[in-house]
């Protein structure tokens, strides 16, 4: 049985439960953004890394 989220995401929990833990309003979303944005940009540059590992590794 799904249940009703309000969020217009009815049953899908793993969607209502991170829009309940996000805050919610524009200073909100930039401070958010501000926390996340290193996060983000460390994950990007490890990814890059491994792909270009992984890409010589297949150029052997």
């Amino acid at each position: 049985m799904s249940k009703q989220t309000g969020d217009g995401n009815n049953g899908d929990e793993s969607t209502s439960t991170a829009m309940t833990l996000l805050p919610h309003g524009t200073e909100a979303s930039r401070a958010a953004l501000k926390l996340l944005r290193p996060i983000i940009a460390q994950l990007d540059s490890e990814v890059d890394y491994k792909l270009a590992n992984f890409y010589y590794y297949l150029s052997k």
